[in-house]
């Protein structure tokens, strides 16, 4: 209601300035009278001069006191006028001076406040402008408080309040922010049914964020539908084994909107192995546990494996599982049947079947066989590695994972070693030599090989242990130590071009990022020819491999470690062109299995310590997975998310990628778990391996310095443009690895490295060395010799021992310390942690209930 002037006889609030409240309150002249915080006076009781008019908006100027009042005659003060003969003069002399010089002065336009026209058209067109200009601005002003006072009343209003209270996070928001326009008081029911946003937005909020839907519902009192509804909700969602119809509905809804994003895919098989466990289901009166294949049979064999289907689109990152079937020993012809099934299903959604991608498992080569495939024949020859559709007659391509077929490459290498090519003796003792040299100096040669990727019998899952050993890494290792003259590595050449080769052949066939270059770039018109030039080299070398019986490999009991490259080889040289035809390029990391393979991680995530549910258990997890709208995977599994491919939701509700954030430099020191010997008996003086690790390591450091650095000679003195003459062995490393990013240290950065990595070698003794000790020790066995070559920049920012020379060495140090440490940390903690039995036999307890 409004608020009465508190001046007599009369309708701006108090000032909160206790001085200034106090002078007003003296100004009204009331008896007794104190203002409260609701107290006004009007603008009336002000002088002019009393307001500030510079801005839109008129405000009273800082320290103005009222003082036009209209008081009662009692309350007026007398006016006392002097009577006195000179008292007159000197008043009328003062009103002839200030007469005269109002008529001298000149009147000042105010344009501001004028209201007269101006003179000319132009500036009236301006006045104009900027008139219209300040209603559109008062326009959105009050669009703008329009826009926040409904916010308050939406959906968007309680997103940004829990998000701010921490109770979800951005992912969660991003996902609910579809439903940013619905009214708050819509949430509630209003009639015999909710609506369908009100029931994605409830179950997706409480699968995501239980907290923030008690805090809703509890806190804030709005009528969210109870858990026990959500899972009533929730146990009407099919997820019963065999093909899930509501995913098949929801992939037919989009192939209708989007056919190009929508219509091509890449179908993918795999099962995952389940816990024996009969349960009794009260809500379906029915024994769960047994093989179920969807067909309604009742079964009596226990079932230990889930078989699970998926599709993922070849444009677009999106992912669908479509149907999973408990099984145990499946048949070859099963599953024919199965896919076959599947295919046509799909097809009548109006989704072509480009290729099906499986592992290695001779139960999917004979399916294939079965289909129409000749995956057994002269390998001489190329393969046929397309089936006829069941429905069209159209070619379906078949691949074998290309993460299986390396680990089947690297476990082959290991047990059947040695082997012969046409270069040497292929030797998995290199390997070996390799982590021994390593392990001996305390510093890798710019790879990741360490006692677990030698001795991986307990970790033979693991896709980064076999893609870490047969990387490009290892190869230039390998040829670095032969070059330095290192005995052991005197015939290594061979095994250098067969981890070469793999590796480009696991990159042609994992390529996911459209930006990359050479081997890991995606299949396209620009390096196709130089691809099949590759895959014609690739595919040749691995037929020329024999045993060490003379017997071919891939005649061998373990063909598929070669024999499933050359399979994925000809598929790639018969499938790529024709796609090319639809799409500018090819990423082959659509045909990976890492996709299944994460939601399998998914469903293992979700029972806890329990990483091997059993058939109920994997219903229920399977009916959460397909309503969520991503499924976030473990990231302690056998394979690791590589693009920002998302699960699909059978609900139809859409989220984004969260926004990139900006990554830091990895240190070369990361991921390198290796034992570490006693650090007091370790020599002082350097090899060829550690002196290239330390160049190697120094170009690291350098590129972390000149992002903090900002003179300009000072950065120039830590680089050079080509290798030094004289350090031509200790940059034989960085030379092997440099495509032509990496950072060339110049020769001082390196001393300094030297020197520090000296200390630290001589002084370690299970206890963190401080960086002022290093750096006192580098200054001391450098002195002041100008390393950095700056030259008369020393002379020009001498002020003690604080010029650029020190200051640079002290940059040089700390950074290296810094890692250097990390290190040394990490592989003294892997030391206390190794012989972990609890990992090694954790199968046999979850499976046989030890």
């Amino acid at each position: 209601m409004p608020n009465s002037c508190a001046a007599w006889n009369c309708t701006k609030r108090f000032p909160k300035d206790k001085e200034l409240k106090k002078k007003w309150e003296t100004a009204v002249r009331r008896e007794g009278f104190s203002a409260s915080p609701s107290s006004v006076l009007c603008s009336e009781h002000f002088r002019p001069e009393d307001f500030d008019r510079t801005g839109q908006t008129v405000r009273i100027r800082a320290g103005a006191v009222p003082s036009v009042f209209c008081f009662p005659a009692h309350l007026h003060r007398p006016v006392v006028t002097r009577t006195s003969q000179t008292s007159k003069k000197a008043q009328e002399t003062l009103s002839l001076d200030c007469s005269e010089l109002v008529q001298e002065a000149k009147p000042l336009p105010n344009d501001d406040h004028s209201y007269a026209l101006p003179s000319s058209h132009d500036d009236l067109r301006a006045r104009l402008r900027e008139a219209l200009a300040r209603v559109e601005s008062l326009k959105e002003r009050g669009g703008t408080q329009d826009r926040e006072r409904r916010a308050k009343n939406t959906v968007s209003g309680l997103l940004q309040d829990l998000r701010v209270k921490k109770l979800i996070n951005e992912e969660l928001k991003e996902q609910l922010d579809i439903y940013s326009d619905l009214p708050i008081h819509l949430l509630s029911k209003q009639s015999h049914e909710y609506t369908k946003d009100q029931r994605e937005f409830a179950i997706t909020l409480h699968l995501h964020g239980p907290k923030a839907y008690s805090y809703l519902r509890e806190t804030l009192n709005i009528n969210l539908p109870h858990p026990h509804t959500l899972q009533r909700w929730m146990s009407s969602v099919d997820a019963k084994p065999g093909l899930n119809m509501m995913m098949l509905d929801m992939l037919k809804r989009r192939q209708e909107e989007d056919p190009a994003k929508y219509g091509c895919v890449c179908l993918m098989l795999d099962a995952m192995a389940i816990r024996k466990h009969v349960q009794y289901n009260p809500h379906t009166q029915t024994m769960s546990g047994f093989v179920d294949m969807g067909d309604g049979l009742n079964e009596t064999d226990v079932a230990t494996e889930a078989l699970v289907f998926m599709v993922v689109g070849l444009q677009g990152h999106w992912k669908a599982p479509i149907a999973y079937y408990l099984t145990k020993c499946l048949s070859p012809e099963t599953q024919e049947v199965l896919l076959v099934h599947a295919l046509e299903e799909l097809h009548k959604c109006g989704i072509r079947v480009v290729c099906v991608t499986m592992d290695g498992h001779a139960s999917n080569v004979r399916m294939c066989n079965l289909l129409g495939c000749q995956l057994k024949g002269n390998p001489v020859e190329p393969l046929k590695t397309f089936f006829p559709h069941p429905l069209t007659g159209e070619k379906v391509f078949v691949m074998m994972d290309a993460c299986h077929m390396l680990k089947l490459a690297r476990n082959m290498l290991q047990a059947y070693s040695p082997l012969t090519s046409t270069s040497g003796q292929i030797n998995w003792k290199y390997i070996i030599h390799l982590n021994d040299v390593q392990n001996k100096d305390r510093l890798h040669a710019a790879n990741r090989v360490t006692d677990k990727h030698v001795d991986f019998n307990s970790q033979k899952m693991k896709v980064s242990l076999a893609a870490q050993t047969l990387s490009r890494s290892v190869t230039v290792a390998l040829r670095t130590l032969r070059d330095l003259g290192y005995s052991q590595f005197q015939h290594c050449e061979a095994t250098a071009e067969f981890i070469e080769i793999i590796d480009r052949l696991f990159d042609i066939m994992n390529s996911r990022n459209p930006h990359a270059k050479g081997f890991k770039a995606p299949l396209g018109s620009l390096n196709w020819a130089e691809s099949v030039e590759f895959l014609v080299r690739g595919r040749d070398y691995l037929m020329s491999l024999v045993m060490k019986d003379g017997t071919p490999l891939h005649r061998s009991k373990r063909y598929l470690s070669v024999m499933g490259f050359i399979i994925n080889i000809d598929t790639l040289m018969s499938m790529i062109p024709e796609q090319l035809q639809r799409q500018r390029y090819v990423c082959t990391y659509r045909f990976s299995q890492d996709h299944l393979e994460l939601l399998f991680n998914s469903i293992r995530a979700s029972g806890g310590w329990n990483n091997n549910p059993s058939a109920s258990q994997f219903q229920a997890i399977f009916r959460h997975l397909i309503v969520r709208c991503g499924v976030s995977p473990s990231t302690s599994g056998n394979v690791a998310a590589q693009d920002e491919t998302m699960a699909l939701s059978a609900f139809e509700m859409s989220s984004s990628p969260a926004a990139e954030e900006t990554e830091e430099l990895p240190s070369p020191f990361a991921n390198i778990p290796a034992l570490v010997c006693d650090h007091s008996y370790l020599p002082t003086r350097f090899g060829g391996l550690v002196d290239n690790a330390l160049v190697y390591i120094s170009g690291f450091v350098v590129r972390q310095i000149l992002t903090k650095l900002s003179c300009d000679v000072c950065r120039g003195s830590l680089v050079t443009d080509a290798v030094p003459t004289s350090f031509d062995q200790s940059y034989h490393l960085l030379t092997l690895k440099n495509k032509g990013g990496l950072m060339i240290p110049s020769e001082g950065a390196v001393k300094v490295v030297r020197s520090a990595e000296r200390f630290i070698r001589q002084s370690m003794s299970g206890q963190a060395v401080k960086v002022a000790l290093i750096c006192q020790f580098v200054r001391a066995e450098i002195g002041s010799e100008d390393v950095f070559f700056l030259g008369g920049h020393i002379q020009e920012t001498q002020f003690g021992i604080d010029n650029h020379h020190f200051v640079l060495m002290s940059l040089v140090v700390s950074v290296f310390h810094k890692l250097r440490l990390h290190h040394i940390a990490k592989l003294n903690t892997l030391e206390l942690q190794s012989g972990n039995t609890r990992k090694r036999v954790c199968k046999s307890v979850l499976f046989q209930g030890f």
